[in-house]
């Protein structure tokens, strides 16, 4: 955006005169001030913390008007790049994105006032230059003078006497002349022997401070480091020491404000009182949004550990995995090692509720043997050294070779039964992987459900009861299969055995 300030400034100085005037104003609150001659541009006025938000150019000019000359300030007034990299990285936040917002917003109002604040010093030292340059009466001067040559005619002074008191005249005189110019006006504030008030810098050392300037500084406290290199409070850089560094925040907070004061120039009291309340403000939301961050990153682990045992308990929530584990993957109860057994009790009267684990698969394990309600469920080879799954020695299937058949999980069922979950993998081409139940009684031995699949290994189960869920990667879906009453569905839908692909023979 665009907007223009001017000031009217009624001398009879030159246009060159109060160009340079307003130049070196400039030149005091501006990052950098190029000029022409006719004419200068100033840059980044009056930068604070606030201030990487924006990027402002003012061309200032003088036009000259009838009675006088007309002070001119163009500003350009826009965002920086600054500004559009954080709004980027805090717009998926809750308010994070409200403050480069809010720095943009109150930037502008002290990039007016900075203007302003130039326009009218040049207008006040112009003014006062003009008042310290009107003719000023002469007569007590040079009556001193006759009076004094009166006296040494009629012989009432000496030579000596009347020496000494012109030089004493003469140098009052001079004195008061040295008061009254405008190069001692603008470096001391003050015409003939009436001092003004002296708004911060350096000459501020050495003069009480005014009401309102001392308290505790929020702005120091908070942004510190941050808030001491505008404020031209070196010592406050201390915070970046580690040790040295720990308490200077407080020291900050007390010292900051007077500091301030007399380390940079003001304007007047509320001009400072103003940006403090800047920094103040800044360091608040700052301050907020940290301690949300913090605050949400903490929160979080528990909240999605929470959400997660509610899905697990509620749901048949079975997890999206893809395909075959890693052997370092493989969890005990799964396939057991050389020497174990399937995690289950063979004689299980009561099933289990709400059970989940992953459908991991590895090769098949020649160690493997497990203890059911049925007998003793183990691997074995034949005499042609061919690998079998054996029922108390026996094989229970033909063609184990031809397909790679490996123990998955042992599930507890009602009635002294269980149900060991077997992959079938390999010998089908493109088809790896393929899964059947062989259904364990204490009664009736072993039996068997027709082989489900997507051809895909891996995935999750759970176990409700009598009930076993399973979630199957199914090339970017998810087969969802129920085994129930010795029954196995697919998505719904009821399987059944099929002579030409079912490759489950058994031993006659």
């Amino acid at each position: 955006m665009r907007f223009e300030i001017s000031e009217r400034v009624t001398t009879s100085r030159s246009d060159k005169e109060l160009l340079a005037a307003l130049q070196a104003q400039f030149q005091k609150v501006a990052h950098r001030v190029d000029t022409d001659g006719q004419r200068f541009k100033a840059s980044a006025l009056d930068a604070s913390f606030g201030s990487i938000n924006r990027k402002d150019e003012a061309l200032v000019y003088v036009k000259p008007i009838e009675g006088g000359q007309l002070l001119v300030a163009d500003v350009l007034y826009r965002p920086s790049m600054a500004f559009w990299i954080i709004l980027l990285i805090t717009a998926f936040s809750a308010i994070g994105w409200l403050i480069p917002i809010f720095f943009y917003i109150t930037q502008k109002k002290t990039v007016e006032q900075a203007v302003r604040t130039c326009f009218e010093r040049v207008k006040n030292e112009f003014t006062q230059a003009g008042l310290a340059r009107s003719p000023v009466p002469s007569t007590s001067f040079e009556d001193a003078l006759e009076q004094l040559g009166r006296l040494k005619d009629k012989g009432l002074l000496n030579d000596e006497e009347f020496a000494a008191r012109k030089q004493t005249l003469l140098d009052a005189h001079a004195q008061g002349a040295q008061a009254r110019s405008p190069a001692v006006i603008a470096q001391h504030g003050y015409v003939g022997s009436e001092p003004q008030s002296i708004h911060g810098g350096p000459h501020a050392i050495d003069l009480d401070l005014p009401p309102g300037i001392k308290g505790w500084s929020w702005g120091a406290f908070f942004l510190n480091f941050f808030w001491a290199i505008p404020n031209r409070t070196w010592i406050g850089l201390l915070t970046a020491i580690p040790i040295i560094g720990f308490p200077m925040p407080f020291v900050l907070g007390f010292k900051g404000r007077e500091w301030a004061w007399r380390n940079r120039q003001w304007d007047s009291v509320e001009h400072f009182n103003r940006v403090q309340r800047q920094w103040t403000v800044a360091g608040a939301v700052f301050y907020v949004v940290a301690i949300s961050i913090v605050i949400v990153g903490k929160a979080y682990p528990v909240l999605e550990s929470k959400f997660n045992q509610a899905d697990e308990a509620e749901h048949s929530a079975l997890k999206e995995l893809g395909g075959t584990q890693p052997a370092s993957h493989i969890q005990q109860e799964v396939v057991a090692s050389s020497g174990t057994s399937l995690e289950s009790s063979p004689m299980a009267q009561t099933p289990a509720n709400n059970v989940t684990g992953n459908l991991d698969l590895q090769t098949v394990n020649m160690a493997f043997a497990a203890d059911t309600v049925a007998g003793k469920i183990s691997m074995g080879l034949d005499m042609q050294q061919q690998a079998h799954i054996l029922l108390n020695g026996a094989p229970i299937f033909k063609r184990d070779p031809a397909i790679r058949r490996t123990p998955v999980k042992l599930f507890d069922l009602s009635g002294h039964r269980q149900a060991l979950l077997v992959a079938s993998v390999g010998g089908r081409g493109k088809c790896d992987t393929l899964y059947f139940f062989v259904i364990l009684s204490k009664t009736q031995g072993a039996s068997w459900t027709p082989e489900f699949g997507s051809c895909s290994g891996g995935g999750q189960y759970i176990q409700t009861g009598d009930r076993i869920d399973l979630s199957i990667p199914d090339n970017g879906l998810i087969l969802h299969v129920r085994f129930e009453n010795d029954q196995v569905t697919e998505n719904g839908h009821v399987i059944a055995f099929h002579p030409d692909s079912d490759d489950i023979t058994p031993i006659q």
